[in-house]
């Protein structure tokens, strides 16, 4: 389709919202803002759908895809884990730009995940998003709507040709907030690591879990 639709989040459209959950529920590709940066999603289960974002991005293969689940009790489709750690976190920082990298039960089922067996997730505080995936009711890859290494985008005229042109369809809601990113910390390994430090302050995170980082 190559189609860009403008939409307002404060607003959302059902129809519309219902015309991009289909076109990723059939194994299309979407840019779709979140509460940090657009993002470029899929089915996180469909390998024609992570390799194509995989060559729309330039990524190397070798590098997992974060994924959307549409609340906490959706992590039951990832993981069989029930540590202390993913539950604090959990319940203090989500819905919201933190991202977790847990030990999968599955891991054969997911192709956007690590080749460590794990996957990272989160729960996106933004209405399109978290609405995409709910509706998707699956977990749903949302990377920087990027090419690889290049500046994650704000709006919808910072995502490259490109990948506009790779996608099925793109939802332009306008400039989004200045963000550093979302800040993912992996669990499966103790103590728990900062990945990359992002819109929640790792002292934050460091706090709820009373880990002493001086």
């Amino acid at each position: 389709m190559n189609e860009t639709v403008k939409v307002d989040p404060k607003r959302s459209d059902p129809d519309l919202l219902e015309r991009i959950a289909n076109v990723v529920r059939s194994g299309g590709i979407a840019v779709f803002p979140t509460e940090t940066f657009y993002g470029l999603g899929g089915l996180a289960a469909d390998e024609g759908a992570v390799k194509k974002i995989f060559l729309l991005k330039g990524r190397e293969a070798s590098k997992a895809l974060p994924v959307l689940l549409p609340d906490a009790q959706a992590l039951s489709w990832v993981t069989d884990s029930h540590d202390r750690i993913l539950r604090v976190l959990v319940e203090t920082f989500w819905p919201g730009p933190l991202t977790i990298v847990v030990r999968l039960s599955e891991p054969s089922r997911f192709p956007a995940a690590g080749k460590e067996g794990t996957l990272a997730v989160r729960v996106s505080s933004h209405p399109i998003a978290a609405a995409l995936a709910r509706m998707c009711g699956e977990p749903v890859i949302a990377t920087s709507a990027n090419i690889s290494g290049g500046k994650s985008p704000r709006t919808i005229g910072d995502v490259p040709a490109s990948v506009i042109e790779g996608a099925d369809l793109s939802l332009d809601a306008g400039p989004l907030p200045v963000s550093k990113g979302s800040t993912v910390v992996d669990i499966t390994c103790s103590p728990p690591r900062l990945i990359r430090d992002g819109d929640v302050p790792y002292r934050k995170v460091a706090d709820a879990l009373c880990i002493n980082t001086d």
